[in-house]
């Protein structure tokens, strides 16, 4: 870049070989803003994401190849038109900030991929424009290394603990806009006056819709919001109606945009299972097993919190072990002022922090008693830890289950199928897979998907849900520790097939 910096034309660059205070600041400036949006896009679009490689690949090729063409003659001549498609992907992304849904994923993929692209084209474009002559090159790449970890660090380090949402993205997007503005008013003899004109109405057209989104999202007041490494959690209240149409207040639980508990606030209604754990959904792992049809104490383990719904099925000298790794979900699950599933249990609850299958290997080393029933509960939002899904993993479930225990899965699942892994994991290990769809009922009751892998076959005739045929289900080899994808299990809109009960 320094040969080409001193050979190059510097007709159409301006100031090139200022090394002012103000021309250093945009050395700064740009690459710090650049690695910001990388990081933004990147938080926003893992929300609900499993983290896969692809997805870094992605983005980081797209970010390196803003940076490569920048850094050309084509991107310096192309400032102004990367730009124009710059503002074009914010106004998309702008329109599409308040979508919150898990399943939107692929509707804001597009526009946050753009906006990487052509957003870092011209930040870059135009630093490379910005480069002097070669008594100051050495200043010049100091800024824009420096530059650049700021940025990174910002996003990386400081918004986490300043933001309790993914503000950068929004932020980010701000940013742009107001950069790409100064940008038009200091080539505004170059570009003229009709494209600067057109610029700032599409810049101020950008602002408002961005400003639009975030005074939405402040109208919706939750009760709590915390973020931490693994994500935004959120407590909201809102109301449902009786079929009598009278109001009846509950609170949610959001991990990002999937909704992960719901629990009705009355007193008559507190202890009502709902979501994916009534008993139609995740109940039917309990309720099935001989230990709860013939009275008898239960040991449950539960990997995955959330609010601690299945609590509700304990029952006196029932134990239920909850596994969860997030600190905050412990700490808003057993606060009772914002739920009581965990306080109001009949059974004895206890939680381990940590990593599930870290702390089950644990206690197999100990020779703990095993369960009776396993939930396995973390899968559901498209964020899906790929080691609790490993032949390893599954060895580890079946050896701290009884010999007549149940495994209980959780397949719900915005856009990763995981029946076929089910159906690998009971042929791997010689178990009967049996599996259910229930449909929604009301606003606290969810469409669920579960697999109950065991010895015997769980029995869902006489329960209101239908059936998968397993026969229909595609074949996969279980995926290992050290070699194994999640990537075929990506299905968008998938659809079971299911028995035709008559």
């Amino acid at each position: 870049l320094s040969d080409r910096s001193d050979t190059s034309d510097t007709s159409d660059r301006s100031d090139a070989s200022d090394s002012s205070p103000a021309q250093a600041w945009r050395w700064l400036a740009l690459p710090g803003l650049s690695c910001f949006l990388l990081n933004a896009v990147t938080a926003y679009l893992t929300t609900d994401l499993s983290p896969l490689p692809l997805v870094w690949v992605v983005l980081l090729a797209l970010f390196l190849l803003s940076y490569i063409i920048g850094f050309s003659r084509t991107g310096e001549r192309g400032v102004a038109v990367s730009g124009g498609l710059m503002l074009v992907f914010i106004g998309a992304a702008a329109v599409l900030l308040p979508q919150r849904a898990g399943n939107a994923f692929f509707r804001v993929l597009w526009p946050a991929l753009g906006l990487l692209l052509f957003g870092g084209l011209f930040l870059h474009g135009w630093l490379y424009r910005l480069r002097p002559a070669g008594a100051s090159l050495t200043k010049y790449y100091l800024c824009v290394a420096l530059g650049g970890a700021l940025g990174g660090s910002f996003s990386g380090l400081l918004a986490p603990a300043l933001f309790s949402s993914v503000a950068e993205y929004p932020l980010a997007l701000v940013l742009l806009l107001l950069t790409g503005a100064v940008y038009l008013l200091e080539e505004r003899e170059r570009l003229g006056k009709t494209v600067m004109q057109y610029g700032l109405l599409g810049a101020g057209l950008g602002l408002f819709f961005i400003g639009h989104a975030v005074m939405a999202d402040g109208r919706n007041h939750p009760v709590l919001r915390m973020r931490s490494f693994y994500g935004v959690l959120t407590v909201f209240r809102t109301e449902a109606k009786s079929l009598l149409g009278e109001p009846i207040p509950l609170k949610t639980f959001n991990h990002g945009n999937t909704i992960h508990g719901i629990q009705f606030e009355p007193h008559y209604l507190r202890d009502k299972p709902t979501v994916y754990y009534t008993e139609t959904g995740g109940g039917i792992g309990i309720t099935s097993h001989p230990a709860y049809t013939n009275g008898l104490p239960m040991r449950v383990g539960l990997v995955g919190m959330g609010i601690g719904t299945l609590a509700c099925w304990g029952r006196t000298n029932d134990l239920y072990r909850f596994y969860e790794i997030d600190e905050n979900v412990i700490r808003i699950a057993t606060n009772s002022t914002y739920f009581t599933f965990v306080r109001d249990s009949a059974a004895r609850v206890e939680i381990v922090t940590g990593d599930a299958r870290f702390e089950l290997a644990k206690e197999r080393e100990r020779q703990q008693e095993k369960y009776d029933v396993l939930v396995l509960d973390a899968f559901t939002g498209d964020s899906v830890p790929y080691h609790l899904l490993t032949r390893e993993a599954f060895a580890l479930y079946f050896d701290r289950l009884k010999p007549d225990g149940i495994l209980a899965v959780h397949c719900s699942n915005w856009h990763i199928n995981l029946a076929p892994l089910c159906k690998a994991a009971g042929l791997q290990f010689d178990k009967k897979c049996v599996g259910s769809v229930s449909n929604p009922e009301g606003v606290a009751v969810f469409a669920a998907i579960w697999s109950f892998i065991s010895r015997q076959p769980v029995d869902l005739s006489d329960k209101r849900v239908s059936e998968i045929d397993w026969d229909k289900v595609r074949c996969i080899t279980l995926p290992s520790d050290g070699k194994g994808s999640l990537l075929p299990l990506i299905q968008p809109g998938f659809t079971l097939p299911l028995k035709d009960r008559r």
